[in-house]
């Protein structure tokens, strides 16, 4: 009963953390100009493109979760 509730706690743990390096790692993929490092604001466009990279690296992760319970 005790694994059940720690694992129940440690994925919603690792799913928050994930969903927060996804979120970081689009925008500063997004955010990224020639190689001086130095960083641009994101245009309206950008903004969506970094939008649904978002939702389609989140669905991956739900039908990978989905083919492995198979």
């Amino acid at each position: 009963m005790m694994d059940r509730l720690i694992n129940m706690v440690m994925r919603q743990v690792v799913s928050r953390v994930v969903g927060k390096g996804i979120d970081f790692g689009a925008e500063q993929m997004a955010r990224r100009t020639g190689g001086g490092g130095e960083q641009a604001e994101l245009s309206g466009e950008q903004r969506a493109q970094v939008r649904n990279t978002k939702r389609n690296a989140r669905q991956a992760m739900r039908l990978a979760r989905r083919i492995g319970r198979f």
